[in-house]
């Protein structure tokens, strides 16, 4: 049996942070766009509006979680 779609959009979403951790330590947060965390992550940019408003949303959402 596969994975439940669910599961597939957390994978997703999970991969997002983890891309954005990355590009905002390289690049720095105020310099760095939406598209080059999509890149990152290796999915389309749309789909990180799809899990998230904005730049910053991530960035509170990797606040809140390591808080």
């Amino acid at each position: 049996m596969s994975a439940s779609p669910r599961s597939g959009a957390v994978e997703k979403r999970r991969l997002i942070l983890d891309a954005a951790i990355t590009v905002f330590a390289r690049q720095g947060f105020h310099h760095c766009r939406v598209s080059d965390v999509a890149d990152e992550a290796g999915v389309a940019y749309g789909l990180v509006y799809h899990y998230f408003d904005s730049k910053e949303e991530i960035l509170n959402e990797l606040f809140l979680e390591r808080w």
